[in-house]
C-alpha cells in the first residue's frame, strides 16, 4: 500500500470518518503553520473563536477551549495512527500549513508527506514526533498570547491522550505494543533527557461512592466563560455547588 493511503485507510473506517477531511497535501497558497504561531495571527484566531462566547469571555479561558478543539482535530487521529499503525507523520511547524475558518476553527492541516511506519524504540520515541514535534510548540505559543498557564494546556492535551489510550486499552482487537506505549508514556515522570513529562498522569481516579471517578489533575477554567458549565472531569471542589455550574 502507498504511504499516502495508510491514513486514508484508517480514516475510511466508520469510527474515524470525522477525520477524513482534516489531512491533505500542503499547498503553496496555504497559511504556513509558523505564521499561525506568530502572536498577532494566533491572537486574531483566538479572538475569532471567542466571539461565540461573547465580548467579555476571558481570553485565557477561550484559549483553553480552542486548544481542546485543536487537539481533538489533530492530536486524536495522529495518536491513533501511531498506536494502531506505528505511523509517524512530519508535524514540525516549519513543514506544515493550516486552514482556519472565519470562526477560528481548524479546518485542515497541510502535510508535506503522509508519513511512514517506524518501529518505536520506547514509549517516548513512539509519540515524540507529535508531542515535542507539534503540541509543545502550539502550547508555548497559545500560552504566550493568552496568558493561560502551560500546565492547563498540557492538561487539555493529556486529558485527550489519556482517553485515547484507555479507550484502545479496553479494545482487545488493538495492537498490544502501541497501546502499551501510550499507557506507559502516561506513567513516565521524566523523559529520557531528564525533562519533566508534561503528560505524566493528567487524570486521577479517586473513589466516589465506592467507584473510581475520572478527574483531571488540573482544571481547564472553562467555567470562567458565561454559559459554560464545569466539565465532567473537573477537579474543583466547588463544581457541584449551587452556583448554576454543575
Amino acid at each position: 500500500m502507498r504511504r499516502s493511503e495508510v491514513l486514508g485507510e484508517l480514516l475510511r473506517q466508520s469510527a474515524h470518518s470525522q477525520w477524513r477531511d482534516c489531512f491533505r497535501r500542503r499547498r503553496p497558497a496555504d497559511l504556513a503553520f509558523t505564521e499561525l504561531l506568530e502572536p498577532d495571527c494566533l491572537l486574531a484566531v483566538l479572538n475569532s473563536y471567542g466571539r461565540r462566547h461573547g465580548a467579555n469571555a476571558p481570553i485565557a479561558a477561550v484559549a483553553g477551549e480552542w486548544s481542546k478543539r485543536y487537539f481533538a482535530r489533530v492530536m486524536r487521529p495522529i495518536a491513533t495512527a501511531a498506536i494502531l499503525l506505528d505511523w509517524r507523520v512530519t508535524l514540525t511547524p516549519a513543514d506544515l500549513s493550516i486552514e482556519i475558518s472565519g470562526e477560528g476553527e481548524v479546518v485542515s492541516l497541510g502535510l508535506t508527506d503522509f508519513g511512514h511506519p517506524v518501529r518505536a524504540k520506547s514509549a517516548e520515541d513512539r509519540f515524540d514526533f507529535l508531542i515535542r514535534g507539534n503540541i509543545e510548540a502550539v502550547i508555548r505559543a497559545v500560552s504566550e498570547v493568552s496568558g493561560l498557564s502551560r500546565n492547563v494546556l498540557w492538561s487539555n492535551a493529556g486529558n485527550l491522550f489519556e482517553g485515547i489510550a484507555r479507550g484502545y486499552a479496553a479494545d482487545n482487537d488493538c495492537p498490544g505494543a502501541g497501546v502499551a506505549d501510550a499507557l506507559a508514556l502516561l506513567e513516565l515522570p521524566q523523559m529520557a533527557d531528564g525533562s519533566r513529562n508534561p503528560l505524566f498522569r493528567p487524570i486521577l481516579y479517586p473513589e466516589s461512592d465506592g467507584q473510581p471517578e475520572r478527574l483531571r489533575r488540573v482544571c481547564c477554567i472553562r467555567y470562567l466563560i458565561d454559559g459554560l458549565d464545569y466539565c465532567k472531569t473537573c477537579p474543583c471542589p466547588g463544581r457541584h455547588c449551587s452556583s448554576g455550574k454543575n
